[in-house]
């Protein structure tokens, strides 16, 4: 199950990801930000929130769906950051492992 809504004190997109973030989630992923960039709030966007504390694990799928999002953005706005928070031990060391925030300067691991 995946939950997503636009904070506009915030200028921030959250989603919240339930589950295991894998191929079938990814596709969800995408879609419920492929429809915040068409709504009226994509412009006032200017920080991107995935809340992954009820995510129990993550597979390639949706690593490069955060990957993709994340070059979208950045082709968008450099200055948007993509902040991935709460994740769990074995998901945090996953992003570790592919050196995450060393090779996509605009996602940060919280």
């Amino acid at each position: 199950m995946l939950n997503s809504k636009f904070l506009p004190e915030k200028q921030a997109f959250k989603v919240k990801i339930h589950g295991e973030f894998n191929l079938p989630m990814a596709l969800h992923f995408r879609k419920a930000y492929l429809e915040h960039e068409s709504s009226k709030h994509s412009n006032n966007t200017n920080h991107y929130v995935i809340d992954l504390s009820e995510t129990s694990n993550i597979d390639s799928a949706a690593i490069g769906s955060l990957l993709l999002w994340s070059d979208y953005m950045a082709m968008k706005n450099p200055e948007t950051g993509l902040y991935l928070i709460n994740a769990n031990q074995y998901i945090k060391s996953v992003f570790e492992a592919i050196k995450i925030e060393s090779h996509y300067k605009n996602i940060k691991l919280h």
